[in-house]
């Protein structure tokens, strides 16, 4: 076990991420002992792939519900001078509830998120991407994120959802904010995205349309309707999750690809190999760096380490992604990867039921980049990260698209 370190957290601030902290963690041991900067303190577990996915399919000893979660961290917070007011992120959506709650909830969301429903999708996320990347400059120096990683997911999302579109950026400051281990920003920027979903809540409530917005203010499941609460939840779920780790994939995965050279022109003599770019980047730089949390609701043993009831754990998906147990050759990123374990979805009960609404956006994206602008160099080797105990997506990437 290694001591309350912040490093085992916080993301590398630039480049290639975290992964010589995880290595280091994963020398000395499968659970370490942390704190998440102004925030509580938790135990980040770096096993191997086959380890972490029975760790996030274990409901017996492990709860991810919200009433539980929040109280475990407003007990750690009410000791110190930062307060117990926590964002909306922790509120009772499908991220954070369990058994038949966890259910209900998900219910009402993945059936818009069908392999054939997301299929749907492909010509307008193909126009959209087209759209986006017209408007990008060429030749010149731009951040590839500012101006197209993220807004690519999040015009996809309002449209899912029936939000303006003249509301992307200022939803995607909040949701920046959001992400971040930074409570002076994480709860107003909460405050400011709750006060306007509920402006958005009232418009479809009163006028409804054929957007998930509506379709979830007007839900029922079993005669049994969402709470206040569960609602906010939810969309707060929807609107972060649904566009910053996509926005992450992309960016993480052209970073990877550019950084060296002969990596991007391998994807431009084959534009083929976009889906395999980005399934080798989920395993080797997820943009989801630690599963949300958990709360022990037993003691547990890890290496000869016991954490005990009523602890927060987190695991880490990108350790698991380079399980050093599986192959010698896990710490470098190959196209050709024959097989490929990783976790960056999740697994179990609370997989990402928008995983393939993701990854036909990033294929998109990283093929229209290839077959565009095949001469694309990066100009900056070390790019920042997000500053986040959960992501780890590049937060801006200078290039020059050509």
């Amino acid at each position: 076990m290694s001591s309350p370190d912040e490093s085992a957290l916080v993301a590398n601030r630039h480049g290639h991420g975290n992964f010589a902290v995880e290595r280091q963690l994963s020398a000395v041991g499968e659970v370490h002992l942390a704190r998440i900067p102004g925030g509580p303190q938790v135990w980040v577990v770096t096993t191997g792939v086959e380890q972490a996915r029975a760790l996030l399919a274990d409901t017996v000893r492990f709860s991810k519900d919200s009433a539980l979660l929040r109280g475990a961290i407003q007990a750690q917070l009410a000791k110190s001078d930062h307060g117990v007011r926590l964002s909306g992120m922790y509120g009772p959506s499908m991220m954070y509830a369990d058994g038949a709650d966890h259910a209900r909830l998900r219910r009402l969301v993945a059936k818009n998120f069908t392999g054939a429903r997301v299929e749907l999708l492909r010509p307008r996320v193909r126009e959209l991407t087209a759209r986006l990347l017209a408007a990008v400059p060429t030749d010149v120096p731009v951040d590839l994120v500012a101006t197209f990683t993220f807004r690519l997911p999040i015009t996809v999302l309002c449209e899912l959802l029936g939000l303006p579109l003249e509301d992307r950026d200022k939803i995607h400051e909040w949701t920046t904010a959001l992400v971040l281990d930074d409570r002076d920003r994480t709860v107003p920027s909460s405050d400011a995205l709750a006060d306007y979903l509920d402006r958005q809540i009232a418009r479809v409530r009163a006028m409804p349309d054929d957007g998930l917005l509506s379709a979830l203010v007007h839900a029922s499941v079993d005669g049994d309707a969402l709470t206040a609460d569960e609602l906010m939840a939810q969309l707060f779920l929807l609107v972060v999750s649904g566009h910053e780790t996509t926005s992450g994939l992309i960016a993480n995965t052209m970073y990877a690809l550019l950084v060296r050279p002969g990596r991007w022109r391998a994807l431009v003599a084959d534009p083929a190999l976009a889906r395999a770019a980005l399934d080798e980047t989920l395993r080797y730089d997820p943009p989801v760096r630690n599963a949300t949390h958990r709360v022990t609701l037993e003691a547990v043993e890890f290496g000869g380490t016991t954490v005990p009831a009523g602890q927060i754990l987190m695991i880490s998906l990108s350790a698991a992604g380079r399980d050093l147990g599986t192959t010698d050759d896990t710490a470098d990123f190959d196209l050709h990867r024959k097989v490929r374990h990783h976790v960056a979805f999740g697994h179990g009960p609370h997989h990402c039921p928008g995983q393939q609404l993701a990854l036909l956006q990033a294929e998109t994206a990283l093929t229209a980049l290839a077959t565009g602008f095949p001469n694309t160099r990066l100009l900056d080797a070390s790019p920042p990260r997000s500053q986040s105990s959960i992501l780890s997506g590049i937060a801006a990437l200078t290039l020059v698209l050509a």
